[in-house]
């Protein structure tokens, strides 16, 4: 059996992009799924209608859909929103499943949602203070080189490309400026 302790707490870090973006004031929603009882999780209430067995080993795939099926739950629950240095604690946490969303991914790359227990095993022993790594996925990027058209050599002077929401080119999105070459991420914004 697992005994409770109140001391149990829930750390998101984000890691480093490759393009060095902001970590800052990224948003998660945490909600608990199922209570720990007995050494057993027990689904809450609200999400009695998952039928799944969360005492059970589930591979990557069945958590992954899990997710993606909590993620259509409308719910209430704690946000965490991460500091400069893109990390963001719940101290006090009641034994359990969460579901981690990442709502707000602000000036971050992609993440999916995620599942935790808390505690968690941790080779033979329970760790209560569980530290989470999302993944994430670097935006796809687009490189635009000005050069010159007869010899094709690159120009080094300054450069703009504006983006814009219809085909038309009648209401923009966002301008991008820049000396000879820019590199845009493909972000739903850009």
């Amino acid at each position: 059996p697992i005994h409770a302790n109140s001391l149990a707490s829930i750390t998101i870090e984000l890691q480093d992009s490759i393009d060095d973006l902001s970590k800052e004031n990224v948003d998660f929603k945490l909600v608990q799924v199922a209570k720990l009882e007995d050494g057993y999780f027990v689904l809450n209430d609200a999400f009695q209608d998952l039928d799944v067995d969360f005492n059970t080993e589930l591979l990557a795939e069945e958590v992954e859909a899990i997710c993606t099926k909590l993620s259509g739950y409308s719910m209430v629950g704690q946000t965490l929103v991460t500091d400069e240095e893109g990390k963001a604690v719940l101290e006090d946490v009641e034994e359990g499943l969460y579901f981690i969303d990442p709502v707000n991914i602000n000036e971050y790359e992609r993440m999916s949602p995620m599942l935790v227990s808390v505690p968690e095993w941790d080779g033979d022993t329970l760790n209560y203070d569980v530290l989470m790594y999302p993944k994430h996925r670097p935006f796809e990027k687009l490189i635009i080189k000005k050069i010159d058209r007869d010899s094709k050599d690159e120009i080094l002077d300054s450069i703009e490309f504006t983006s814009f929401k219809d085909k038309d080119c009648t209401e923009s999105l966002k301008t991008f400026k820049g000396n000879g070459t820019l590199s845009i991420l493909m972000r739903e914004d850009a």
